[in-house]
């Protein structure tokens, strides 16, 4: 999720979890940059020092783009007042819809989307995974700086490599020598695709497409159907919920249903969970479009992500929207079958 790696690396360098603070979310479950100026301004009161904000662009769980312009924005404020805060933003996941804002059709992300994508040139530091939406079938992350000079903190040399690398980047990462697949890998995609707005910028646009047709096919073809409100790239999140019901039927109700897709050879889903800990506004926000009866504190959403280029095929998209939708509401019944036996509804 959004803060498990910082965690992680809090950990490893020994500065300790409680060194982490997470940025409060909107009812979006995007970066709150008016409460996080308010964070900024505590920490300036207290004379604690800030290492690096850290924005999202593309969340695991729902894809979501954070306001990257709006974070920049403030920490330009502050860097007049004298005040420097590394800004990274964590583009793994959604930093390859950059290759859409050239293009000449860019209706296919929301205009909030496209102003936080273009306002990653502006952040100090980024991490981008061709291993996702670079569709490189091989591990590989990467860790971009506009100004070289940032990017070895420290460097180490190992004896067994006879060579003077000035520019061998691995001396100054974790993980020392590694096979080169990923690196080769996203180059020839590179070089055979192209990662420019008529090229892959083409296929990116055509999986918010698919998201959008399934999600309409979705939200008219299944009553119980709620999707999240946020939908920043091609990622589909939603639950199955009646109106007025308890989240904790609904969760129940979702979660049967994943069970059942797990057990379906013709589709594959994915299961979140959104916890109240980081999303509680985003979980507020979802329950009252449909005036649920919040009395549980996590969300239970099933999760798809469109990928698949071939979707862009109209014939191929609208049988598939079609059976998908029709195993949807099988298997909805038959959980609902499962709740009343077990008599958690009264």
């Amino acid at each position: 999720f959004r803060s498990y790696s910082w965690r992680k690396s809090a950990n490893i360098f020994g500065l300790g979890e409680e060194a982490f603070v997470d940025a409060p979310l909107d009812r979006q479950g995007r970066m709150d940059t008016s409460r996080l100026a308010d964070l900024i301004e505590h920490a300036k009161s207290v004379k604690r020092p800030i290492m690096a904000i850290v924005s999202v662009a593309g969340t695991t769980e729902a894809g979501t783009v954070d306001p990257i312009d709006e974070v920049c924005d403030l920490l330009d404020h502050y860097r007049r007042e004298g005040i420097h805060i590394w800004h990274h933003v964590d583009a793994a996941f959604g930093g390859f819809f950059t290759s859409t804002l050239g293009a000449k059709e860019m209706g296919e992300l929301p205009a909030h989307t496209q102003r936080a994508l273009s306002a990653i040139r502006r952040a100090d530091s980024v991490t981008l995974d061709p291993h996702k939406l670079g569709y490189v079938p091989y591990a590989c992350g990467a860790f971009i700086v506009p100004n070289h000079r940032n990017y070895v903190a420290s460097e180490f040399q190992a004896p067994y490599i006879e060579r003077s690398a000035d520019n061998d980047k691995w001396r100054g990462t974790i993980e020392g020598s590694r096979p080169a697949t990923g690196a080769a890998g996203t180059w020839l995609t590179g070089k055979t695709i192209g990662f420019d707005d008529d090229h892959f910028g083409r296929i990116l646009n055509a999986t918010i497409h698919s998201r959008k047709a399934f999600a309409e096919a979705i939200v008219s073809g299944c009553p119980v159907a709620r999707t999240l409100d946020t939908l920043d790239t091609n990622i589909l999140c939603f639950s199955l919920a009646k109106s007025g019901e308890p989240v904790s039927i609904s969760n129940q109700r979702t979660h049967f249903v994943f069970e059942a897709f797990a057990k379906d050879p013709d589709f594959a889903i994915s299961k979140t969970v959104f916890s109240s800990a980081n999303y509680d506004e985003l979980i507020k926000n979802h329950v009252e479009r449909y005036d649920g009866i919040r009395d549980t504190t996590d969300l239970v959403m099933l999760r798809c992500v469109f990928m698949n280029p071939f979707l862009s095929d109209e014939v191929t998209s609208k049988r598939l929207r079609r059976d998908f939708v029709s195993h949807l509401n099988r298997h909805v019944r038959d959980a609902d079958h499962r709740i009343y036996d077990k008599d958690i509804l009264v």
